[in-house]
């Protein structure tokens, strides 16, 4: 709701970057998902994901999503001012069409990623254009950052413009835009080479630049948000659903959900500071730099929701969730009804299962301390932990052996595990963490299975509340 406000307050409408995503590479993907967002907010503020099908192919999802979402906002009174996407073809005739009142622009990365795409192939032949990769695609951003407010034909003037500065002109471009607006060349300190007026590679650059279609596409370049962060949020989509690894439409959705939450809840982190409060940045080689780099301010670690562990409540939950209410409800899924009576049985596994995350926080005390964490083994500190671990790890025992004394013998099975608890006992004892988790794991594994047996081989009616 407060982010539902938030939109609801924008003055002049929403500024949105959209963009689809298919569930896998290719042209033959079973789900396309399409994500709106709140440029000025970098929040994501609806995903739709459709199914192939749906659509008669894959290739129209990307439309049909973004017509579901504009919808959508036009269902809660949202008034949408400007659109920034990428070229797809049918949303350009789809907003030409029924949204005429709408700004649209296209995201400057995905233009002018087509057209160095072009000049890359074309360097393989003419070598001389290597060197000027790097400044055509500044040229584009520069040309869509300094014409905010201009009209269209500026935009492209400026453009044009770079033909007769690749070949050292750098004035009598036109009317609109008649000379370059750099310093002289001859002081830059590593001077790029000219290229030669006639020459293949040359001419082949200034017909690219020239293209009708490459100037109808200069026109709307977004002056100012462009959609990096939705391209960041399709980056981060790959933590919850890799392209990899196929998920029913439900779960595709929820983890599409899931990865939004995520998103939004970090979206405004600060930049981290070191011990003198200094700000502090990082070197990022990105796959796309083909081995160059970038310097990024290094933001504050990402937060995970509410964050239990951070709270010492984490062992709470874990004892709660893995026992009484993992019992409770299977138990109403068999019989139709909920009850409190068999979560007596829950009882042994559920300290068990404690035993576990208990045994993992001793172990990383000194690292949970200095990331901020506060669990019940840094409250109460190593030796009442041991204390802890002993009763979480002997109380089930001891149940056992009442539940096999009194009612069947066949309750003592689990029993059979008690010379591994022994073992991790010691072990703990002489602060061997470093394994015990995954060993109190095994032996809660073993002690599950022979308890299920245990209760299985009982006899009808002996045991109590079953």
């Amino acid at each position: 709701m407060d982010l539902f406000r938030q939109l609801l307050s924008m003055p002049g409408g929403l500024v949105l970057g959209g963009d689809g995503r298919a569930d896998s590479p290719g042209h033959s993907a079973k789900y396309g998902s399409y994500t709106t967002m709140e440029l000025r907010l970098k929040k994501v503020i609806d995903i739709q994901l459709v199914q192939s099908n749906e659509v008669g192919s894959s290739n129209a999802m990307e439309k049909e999503g973004f017509i579901r979402s504009m919808d959508l906002l036009e269902e809660h009174g949202l008034a949408v001012d400007t659109i920034i996407t990428d070229r797809h073809p049918q949303i350009q005739k789809y907003m030409r069409e029924n949204m005429p009142d709408v700004r649209h622009y296209y995201d400057v990365w995905h233009v002018a990623k087509g057209i160095i795409r072009s000049i890359e192939k074309l360097a393989k032949e003419c070598p001389e254009l290597k060197p000027w990769l790097k400044s055509i695609s500044n040229h584009m951003y520069w040309c869509a950052a300094s014409s905010h407010g201009q009209a269209p034909d500026v935009i492209v003037a400026k453009w044009q413009s770079l033909g007769n500065h690749i070949q050292n002109k750098h004035s009598n471009h036109g009317p609109l835009f008649p000379a370059c607006l750099h310093a002289d060349p001859g002081t830059q300190p590593k001077p790029k080479k000219w290229l030669k007026p006639s020459t293949k590679g040359c001419e082949k650059v200034v017909d690219m630049i020239n293209k009708t279609r490459v100037l109808r596409d200069v026109q709307k370049l977004s002056p100012g948000q462009q959609t990096s962060n939705v391209e960041a949020f399709h980056s981060l989509i790959i933590q919850f659903a890799p392209k990899s690894v196929h998920f029913s439409f439900l779960g595709m959705l929820t983890r599409l959900c899931l990865a939004a939450m995520h998103f939004n809840e970090n979206a405004g982190r600060k930049q981290a500071q070191n011990r003198d409060g200094e700000p502090v940045f990082i070197i990022r080689y990105p796959k796309f730099k083909k081995g160059g780099y970038t310097l990024q301010a290094k933001k504050v670690d990402p937060t995970f929701g509410i964050g239990l562990k951070y709270v010492a409540l984490g062992d709470v939950v874990i004892l709660i969730t893995f026992g009484p209410l993992a019992v409770m409800f299977a138990h109403a899924v068999q019989v139709g009804y909920l009850s409190v009576l068999p979560l007596v049985y829950a009882i042994p596994l559920a300290l068990n299962t404690e035993a576990i995350l208990h045994s993992n926080n001793t172990r990383d005390m000194d690292s949970d301390r200095q990331a901020g964490i506060v669990t019940l083994a840094i409250l109460i500190g190593p030796t009442l932990s041991y204390v802890l671990y002993n009763l979480l790890l002997f109380v089930p025992y001891v149940l056992f052996c009442i539940l096999a004394t009194r009612y069947t013998i066949s309750m003592a099975l689990p029993l059979l595990t008690l010379p591994m608890a022994f073992t991790l006992e010691r072990q703990f004892r002489g602060r061997h963490y470093a394994k015990i988790p995954q060993k109190t794991a095994k032996l809660n594994l073993l002690m599950g299975l022979f308890y299920v047996f245990g209760i299985i081989l009982a006899p009808p009616g002996n045991l109590p509340l079953l």
